[in-house]
């Protein structure tokens, strides 16, 4: 959990390294990261639901202090 708006993260692309058996050190495949920066703003969704409304339906019942899951 964070409050920064801003996660940072790396993608790795690894290119081919499989190869026939040699003796001498014959490296193959090209190793790539790039940068990956996700924008994470608050945002807000305008529906025409209340809280009041929903809690009449069976969202409701699953906020209640009373709540049997074996019921």
């Amino acid at each position: 959990m964070t409050d920064d708006t801003i996660y940072q993260a790396s993608q790795t692309r690894l290119g081919g390294i499989l190869q026939p058996l040699h003796k001498n050190w014959t490296p193959l495949g090209a190793l790539e990261a790039l940068p990956i920066v996700i924008k994470n703003f608050r945002l807000k969704a305008d529906l025409e639901e209340t809280p009041d409304d929903l809690e009449a339906t069976w969202l409701g019942f699953l906020a209640g202090d009373g709540l049997d899951r074996k019921t």
